[in-house]
Parts: C-alpha cells; sequence; structure tokens
C-alpha cells in the first residue's frame, strides 16, 4: 500500500479486510509521506507519522516487523498477523 493509508478513513475494516486475504505467512507493507513540511504531497495535517500508523495496525492484529525511510519523503512499515 502506497501513499494512500493516511487517506483511509476505515482504517479497521480495510485492515480486517488485510488479514481476511493475508494468510498466517502473508505481510502488508505501507509505504506513506512522512510527517514532514515539504513543497508537494498532502498537507501535513493530513499525514500519519510512523508511530500513529504502527498503533492503528497493532490495535487491528498485526505485529511491526520493520521500520525504515525510503528517500527523504517517505517511510516504510512491514508487519505481519499477531
Amino acid at each position: 500500500m502506497a501513499n494512500v493509508f493516511h487517506e483511509l478513513e476505515e482504517r479497521s475494516s480495510l485492515l480486517k479486510e488485510v488479514k481476511r486475504v493475508l494468510g498466517l505467512s502473508g505481510r502488508l507493507a505501507i509505504i506513506d509521506w512522512k510527517k514532514i513540511e515539504m513543497d508537494f504531497g498532502h498537507p501535513i495535517q493530513e499525514r500519519l507519522d510512523e508511530k500513529e500508523v504502527i498503533d492503528i495496525c497493532y490495535e487491528n492484529g498485526f505485529t511491526s516487523l520493520e521500520k525504515s525511510n525510503i528517500g527523504p519523503y517517505n517511510y516504510l512499515l512491514i508487519f505481519e498477523l499477531s
């Protein structure tokens, strides 16, 4: 999922469906905008930082496996089912 998680209004519903289709060995990768000021991309108040995404996913049955920066503007988070 790339640069869309912050846009979702029904994140829990989406994550429930992701859990259904992933299977036990599947992984969820989320790439999204860093919550920093920049001249492009979505407004900073619409963005989620890494901790917010990790917390949302944890509350919906996922465990964080990896967190990394991918360039100056995006982060990558990888999850597995808890």
